[in-house]
C-alpha cells in the first residue's frame, strides 16, 4: 500500500483511502497502469498492467474480412469525423494510433487526452492533458486558437462528450476519437445516454452531419467488423 502511494504520487496522481483508485501512463515502457485500493478493493490493493504495442503494429496487421480499412482510410483523408469503437482490449486506442501514423503524420494534430496514451510520432503533432478545472472543453477552445488540421479526443468516457459535440459543432473537420460500444447501435445509445446526462439544451440537429463509427471485435489480431454512418 505504501508503495502504491509513493508510486502514484511520483506520477503526479492521487491515492489514498478517499481516492482509492488511480492510473496512468508509463510512456517509456509504453505500459497503462490502474489499481484499486481498500476501502473499494476490499480483499487488499489490485494493480494492472496493460501494455500497448502503438510501434508494432499497423493497420495491415489488423483482420479485415470486409475490406473496410481502405473505406476508413478514404474517410479519414476526407477529413471527416470517426468514431474508432469496440470493447475493452479491442485495439480501439491501437487502431487509432496506426491511423494517425498512416495518415496524419504531416499534419498538425491536437491530441487532447483524460490520462495521456498516444504517442507523438510527428514533431507536427501536439498534445495536451486535463488537469484539475482544466476539462477536456477548455482545452478545445485553447487548441482552436493554435489552428490544428485535426483533433483527437483520447476516448469518450463521460464528460468528454461535451468537448467533442464542441468539436463537431463548430464545424471543424477531422475529429477522430474512441468510444466503448460494440456495434453502431450501441455507439448511437451510448452517445445518447452521455449526452442526456451531461448536457441540457442539446438537440441532435446541431451535430449537423451524421458521424461514421467503425466497430472492432476483440481477437488475436482484433477484427474490423464494421463501418457505419450514426445518426445521432
Amino acid at each position: 500500500m505504501h508503495w502504491l502511494q509513493d508510486f502514484s504520487f511520483s506520477q503526479g496522481v492521487r491515492l489514498d483511502p478517499l481516492k482509492p483508485y488511480s492510473g496512468g501512463y508509463l510512456h517509456e515502457h509504453n505500459v497503462r497502469w490502474h489499481c484499486l485500493i481498500p476501502p473499494v478493493a476490499i480483499d487488499g490493493a489490485v494493480v494492472s498492467l496493460r501494455r500497448h504495442e502503438f510501434t508494432a503494429l499497423t493497420l495491415a496487421d489488423f483482420n479485415d474480412p470486409h475490406n473496410l480499412c481502405d473505406d476508413c482510410l478514404t474517410h479519414v483523408r476526407g477529413y471527416k469525423p470517426l468514431l474508432v469503437c469496440g470493447s475493452t482490449s479491442s485495439g480501439k486506442t491501437t487502431f487509432l494510433a496506426s491511423l494517425l501514423r498512416a495518415v496524419c503524420q504531416q499534419e498538425r494534430l491536437a491530441i487532447l487526452e483524460s490520462i495521456v496514451e498516444l504517442p507523438l510520432m510527428s514533431s507536427l503533432w501536439m498534445r495536451c492533458q486535463t488537469q484539475g478545472d482544466t476539462s477536456m472543453e477548455v482545452l478545445i477552445e485553447e487548441i482552436l486558437r493554435l489552428r490544428p488540421d485535426r483533433f483527437v479526443i483520447g476516448e469518450i468516457r463521460g464528460q468528454e462528450i461535451i468537448a467533442f459535440v464542441k468539436a463537431m459543432t463548430i464545424g471543424h473537420l477531422g475529429l477522430l476519437t474512441t468510444l466503448h460500444a460494440e456495434s453502431s447501435r450501441q455507439v448511437q445509445a451510448r452517445i445518447r445516454f452521455l449526452l442526456s446526462l451531461y448536457t441540457s439544451s442539446f438537440q441532435p440537429e446541431m451535430l449537423g452531419d451524421s458521424v461514421h463509427a467503425l466497430i472492432l471485435q476483440r481477437g488475436d489480431p482484433p477484427q474490423i467488423c464494421d463501418l457505419a454512418e450514426i445518426n445521432i
